[in-house]
């Protein structure tokens, strides 16, 4: 399979935390662990902010593609295309 090209973006806090407000990505593979793990790459200790130690989402943050919000139980069966847009929220807050 072809590499799949995906933009990351992040939100709020989340985006104050990182210090970007965007990625693009080059993955070697559709599957959402390459993601995960393109991400660590890139971030370093910052993708901790993102996931845990056991690679799992932190609690609380929201997931969506193309718009489309993501249950945190599908993430690590979901399949990204080319040129999705996966976006990583904090949860909203506020009153």
């Amino acid at each position: 399979m072809d590499g799949v090209r995906v933009k990351v973006r992040f939100y709020a806090r989340l985006r104050e935390l990182i210090g970007v407000e965007e990625l693009v990505l080059e993955l070697d593979d559709s599957d959402f662990s390459f993601l995960i793990d393109k991400l660590r790459e890139v971030l370093g200790r910052k993708a901790e902010y993102i996931f845990a130690d056991d690679l799992a989402p932190r609690h609380g943050l929201l997931f969506s593609v193309n718009d489309r919000l993501i249950h945190p139980s599908r993430l690590k069966s979901l399949e990204l295309k080319d040129r999705d847009i996966v976006d990583i929220m904090p949860p909203p807050s506020g009153g």
